[in-house]
């Protein structure tokens, strides 16, 4: 579904490429002011909730690597109200973010392209640590000997509920279509 939503965004862009993102797309589909209230909801609801959480795990996180940072370090307290070093590093975060992104285009569009290669960094040492030191010749061979034959199948009432695969993504295809007019494509009817 992912890759649906990103394949039909590509397409709007394409199709659309002028500035606002979905914005714009709102506001050529449906008129202005769906537009206009898809843009408040995303600045006081959606993206503030998004960064908030963010914030959060980040915290929760740097917590566990530099125990300073963990919920348990009080920094502040008054009455049953406190504030630990955890909430004080996602305030302060959201508060530096908000502060490069504020100073220009330049610093904000560094700013991301340092995020963006330490993400693809941190991607890429996880798929070379799963090629070399994960590797399990008889994990492999288990998982690819069974790559398109179901070990077993539990049906009720006509229709599959469950499949023992390696290949779910053939299961879930056999489900939709194996008693639809696309039958003769799946490998369930065999």
């Amino acid at each position: 579904m992912t890759l649906i939503a990103a394949l039909s965004y590509g397409e709007l862009a394409g199709m659309m490429p002028h500035v606002g993102g979905q914005y714009a797309y709102l506001r050529e589909a449906y008129n202005p002011f769906i537009a206009f209230l898809y843009g408040w909801t995303l600045f006081l609801v959606i993206q503030t909730g998004t960064i908030a959480a963010v914030a959060v795990a980040f915290a929760k996180f740097t917590g566990v690597l530099l125990p300073w940072f963990s919920e348990q370090h009080i920094l502040l307290s008054i009455g049953a109200f406190h504030i630990n070093a955890a909430q004080f590093l996602a305030v302060a975060s959201v508060a530096f973010l908000t502060y490069l992104n504020m100073r220009g285009l330049q610093e904000g569009k560094i700013l991301q392209n340092i995020f963006t290669t330490a993400k693809i960094a941190a991607l890429l040492g996880f798929v070379l640590l799963a090629l070399f030191v994960g590797r399990n010749s008889s994990a492999i061979t288990a998982n690819i000997s069974s790559f398109w034959n179901a070990a077993w199948t539990q049906t009720v009432n006509g229709k599959i509920i469950s499949i023992n695969t390696a290949f779910q993504l053939d299961a879930a295809l056999c489900d939709r279509c194996c008693y639809g007019r696309f039958a003769f494509l799946c490998r369930c009817m065999e």
